[in-house]
């Protein structure tokens, strides 16, 4: 049987003492934090394409500048 304590000013929360981890015990707050998670991941992949395109047109510009300058 695992043994568990309370986290002190967390009524959801609990410790597992035997690997430390603090689990959850509402069900809703935990869906909503991988909600959350799922959204920022997704910004962070948008903001990631939007630096590559960046990058790209940065690129672009740099080598229709060089041919025009030939």
């Amino acid at each position: 049987m695992k043994k568990i304590a309370k986290v002190d000013g967390h009524s959801n929360l609990i410790r597992d003492l035997s690997t430390n981890a603090i689990i959850n015990t509402d069900s809703f707050e935990s869906i909503n934090y991988d909600i959350n998670k799922k959204r920022r991941l997704e910004e962070l992949d948008k903001y990631e394409n939007m630096k590559k395109s960046i990058e790209n047109l940065n690129n672009e510009i740099k080598e229709i500048n060089h041919y025009s300058l030939i």
